[in-house]
């Protein structure tokens, strides 16, 4: 499967982004995903069913059960940017209106991957994802359509999805969410 821009397959394109992103230790890389394949993926994800998990006081969202083609190529370009790590946890998840995580005590240490496939959304509907530590927020991730946000999480700090409010009507956030170690 082809579904990485040509742009984040240049040597030197990604040597620039991949020092801006040790600097930085969050980097969110717009138009990753080619359109066409996106929208296919998130077609195919969503035909298979949602699976509702909802914890008051912690999170409610929809989760996808499986894999993708996509996954191979998508930890190879990410075992070529970040160098070697291990895949601990995927989760394909899926926000709507009413859809949140908090803060809570389980510490997800490592590299996060968040691979957008939603396909509009309004940074007024929130949904963003907040890394915080010490109620200070360190870094915001909107979800912006086909990119990849990447960011350390450690020492302490802690993060969240933003509840979706009535604004994003029926439109749903899906994202690959992959925690490398």
């Amino acid at each position: 499967m082809d579904s990485i821009n040509s742009i984040y397959r240049d040597s030197a394109m990604c040597r620039m982004l991949h020092a801006r992103f040790v600097r930085e230790h969050s980097i969110q890389l717009q138009d990753f995903l080619k359109p066409a394949v996106a929208a296919t993926i998130r077609r195919d994800l969503l035909s298979v069913g949602t699976v509702r998990t909802n914890v008051p006081h912690r999170h409610a969202y929809a989760l996808i059960q499986g894999d993708g083609p996509f996954l191979p190529e998508w930890l190879a370009w990410l075992r070529d940017f970040v160098g070697t790590y291990r895949l601990a946890r995927k989760s394909i998840l899926v926000f709507g209106h009413r859809d949140y995580t908090l803060l809570h005590d389980r510490q997800d240490d490592g590299l996060h991957a968040l691979f957008e496939l939603t396909s509009n959304w309004d940074a007024s509907w929130g949904g963003y994802t907040s890394v915080a530590r010490n109620g200070k927020e360190l870094v915001r991730i909107d979800p912006v359509p086909l990119s990849l946000s990447l960011f350390r999480q450690k020492s302490q700090a802690r993060s969240f999805v933003k509840y979706i409010n009535h604004h994003a009507g029926r439109t749903k956030r899906v994202v690959v969410h992959l925690l490398l170690r």
